[in-house]
């Protein structure tokens, strides 16, 4: 009897499993993989790396695409088709029946929260479907955003052993701990850094409970403290040296151009984030903390403990300081400890009427996905012609492996997948990456042109020195002999482009001439100008492309380089 209600208990998550990924499955139905979101074949491209060379080709984790290449590897086996065909299964596969796969820790978690294993709580179910059926997970993973959701089932497995080392102390749940914090750190960066963010915020929750700690506190501890940071740091050391610098330098970053500020100044939000993710996470924070405030002397000490730490991971997570830059991947994450909070309460706090506003919003964030997420299709960045066209450039050009597209990044991934060719921003094309390649060619897209997030400062220029050796309906593909090296900064993308529009002392306000949104920018002794008329300086109405750094809580950009454009 025990094992049946058990299963019975287990019938509601499995449901909610099934729905997610015919979502999924829909969504894939829907369009064209390789054409999916602005990264196309990425995912395709690195397992096909990782079975022909033994490593990928752009540097990233491999363990999800070794786990893809390795499933591959079965269905070439079982000749169900080409390598690629058999890559584009493995990868399809992967995305339709891991991601759902979250709503099993965060069950498992609500099990150990219940005070009464045997009572079965059917408010928890809710939120276990809140945990796969959202804005982020429907709308946002589904389209180029795999590791993300891979990711986030390995992180709520990772608070799920969290809350059994408070409630039990155990050394298994500590070993279990650290396989999963090595499997996210080799999954991917951005989450094991929001999962480091979150255990840190509990640690300090902890602290706050056990204040004697303190008067205990050495060598031994302090080791066993940070060797998750280091774990953390040191995998995305070897594996991608990119991201291991942005990862330190992010805590001098993440608040530059605030939203608040932008809010404050007029500027248009919605372009930049989904005003859902910055509103729901934050009134549901806001609620939480109204009612942890006041059950707080129910709970235990460990849901306590693990509870505070969750809410404050939430209202930083969903902070409207952060930076206009990071506040979307910020935002997206922040339903993470909104989870793990409300199961605290749909399984301890006796009073249910408390809990009726939060069972209103929390259906509202479930149905109105589920609904777009069969109605909505992949966004594809091309149109399925343009894709025909495309795939018909390399009848007319012979490309070698050491050919570099330059284009914008949905389109130089795809020609990497389809022509087997080098990819490289244009932005990170300086004269001496240029002669590395064989051939160089700037690839532009005139029509067919479905979705792009391609910033201002990414707008493809072609050198003066080239000759177009494709024309299309929907491209052009131009071989470049030579690049000036006055037109391209290195090593970044710039942070602002437009027209000068007022000027103040040593400050202007450029005026973006796509988006309407203005900057203002500083200029110092150090900044640097490259303007058509050296002797001139500049002035109003002057079309400028600007690199910097921005200012922690200020929409300043301190000018380091500034380039006058045509």
């Amino acid at each position: 009897m025990a094992d049946k209600s058990k299963i019975i208990s287990w019938l509601p998550v499995i449901i909610i499993m099934l729905v997610v990924a015919s979502i999924s499955l829909n969504f894939h139905f829907s369009g064209n993989y390789v054409l999916a979101g602005v990264d196309g074949p990425y995912y395709p491209l690195q397992v096909r790396s990782m079975m022909e060379h033994f490593h990928l080709g752009l540097p990233d984790m491999p363990l999800l695409f070794i786990f893809e290449g390795l499933i591959a590897k079965f269905f070439l086996l079982l000749q169900l088709g080409t390598s690629e065909e058999c890559i584009l299964f493995a990868v399809k596969l992967v995305d339709i029946l891991i991601p759902p796969l979250a709503a099993i820790p965060v069950f498992l978690l609500s099990k150990e929260l219940r005070p009464n294993k045997k009572r079965v709580y059917f408010l928890s179910y809710l939120i276990v479907g809140y945990s796969v059926l959202n804005f982020t997970t429907i709308l946002k993973f589904a389209n180029n955003f795999q590791k993300n959701a891979v990711a986030v089932v390995l992180i709520f497995f990772y608070l799920y052993y969290i809350f059994r080392i408070l409630k039990y102390s155990k050394r298994r749940d500590v070993y279990y701990l650290f396989l999963v914090l090595l499997a996210c750190v080799l999954t991917h960066f951005g989450s094991a850094s929001i999962l480091l963010f979150i255990t840190g915020t509990i640690f300090l929750s902890y602290l706050g409970y056990n204040k004697k700690l303190f008067q205990r506190v050495n060598f031994k501890s302090i080791t066993i403290l940070f060797a998750p940071l280091f774990l953390i740091l040191s995998t995305v050391a070897i594996f991608d040296s990119n991201r291991f610098d942005r990862l330190l330098y992010l805590p001098f970053k993440v608040f530059e151009s605030p939203v608040l500020l932008m809010i404050f100044d007029g500027q248009e939000i919605a372009r930049y984030l989904n005003p859902i993710n910055f509103i729901a996470p934050n009134l549901l924070a806001i609620i939480a903390l109204i009612i942890f405030i006041v059950y707080r002397k129910t709970m235990d000490k460990h849901v306590k403990v693990f509870g505070f730490g969750l809410l404050i991971s939430a209202f930083l997570l969903a902070s409207p300081l952060i930076g206009i830059e990071w506040a979307s991947r910020f935002y997206m994450m922040s339903y993470i400890p909104i989870v793990g909070i409300y199961l605290i309460f749909f399984n301890t706090v006796k009073s249910k009427w408390i809990l009726v506003f939060p069972v209103f919003i929390f259906s509202i964030l479930i149905c109105i996905p589920l609904i777009l997420g069969f109605k909505s299709p992949m966004l594809q960045s091309i149109s399925n012609d343009a894709y025909l066209e495309f795939k018909q450039i390399r009848n007319k050009i012979i490309f070698s492996k050491n050919t570099a597209i330059v284009a914008r990044q949905d389109l130089r991934i795809l020609g990497s997948w389809e022509f087997r060719t080098k990819g490289i921003a244009n932005y990170l094309l300086t004269k001496n990456q240029f002669k590395k390649y064989d051939d160089v060619y700037f690839l532009q897209q005139t029509n067919g042109i479905n979705y792009t997030q391609e910033t201002p400062g990414s707008i493809l220029k072609i050198p003066a020195d080239s000759h177009k050796v494709f024309h299309g309906d929907y491209f052009e593909l131009y071989k470049v002999n030579s690049i000036d090296f006055i037109d391209y900064e290195p090593l970044k993308v710039s942070q602002a482009q437009g027209i000068i529009v007022n000027i103040i002392g040593d400050s202007f306000i450029v005026k973006n001439k796509k988006t309407g949104k203005t900057r203002t920018v500083t200029i110092t002794k150090d900044t640097h100008f490259r303007l058509i008329n050296k002797f001139k300086k500049i002035s109003k109405g002057m079309l400028v492309e600007i690199w910097g750094e921005g200012r922690p809580f200020s929409l300043t950009l301190e000018a380091q380089t500034i380039i006058e454009i045509k």
